[in-house]
């Protein structure tokens, strides 16, 4: 990802981004965090998955097909996704992804909402 935006929070009004994103860190259990602080995508693994969630997008991610442990050649990865779009990431322990899910929306999705991330391997902040 070259073109990483300003923070933004999605589905919220310009102006209103701060208040959105209080918000949705309460609903998560979390803190609002500094500016520098604010996530705007990662990378981690759940049940032999590795997800992407990036915000302002679906859960994207993929499978490996591992043969003796070892991860074979990307021609066997599975692509695996969900609709549910991200509205946030809050950095605490364990990072924590809200999405448009119910009960904050009415997209269908397999995750809970809010959801702990699993083991994360990449992550990425917002330009200030």
């Amino acid at each position: 990802m070259s073109d990483i935006p300003k923070f933004f929070v999605p589905d919220a009004k310009e102006g209103m981004f701060e208040e959105a994103f209080a918000e949705l860190a309460k609903f998560a259990g979390g803190s609002t965090p500094d500016t520098a602080k604010r996530i705007y995508s990662i990378e981690f693994k759940s049940n032999g998955e590795t997800w992407t969630a990036t915000v302002g997008r679906s859960l994207e991610g993929y499978k490996d097909k591992r043969v003796s442990g070892k991860r074979v050649l990307s021609d066997y990865e599975r692509r695996v996704s969900d609709p549910a779009k991200v509205l946030a990431i809050i950095p605490s322990i364990p990072t924590t992804v809200v999405t448009d899910a119910a009960p904050v929306g009415g997209t269908p999705s397999q995750w809970s909402n809010p959801f702990f991330a699993g083991e994360i391997s990449k992550t990425l902040y917002f330009s200030e």
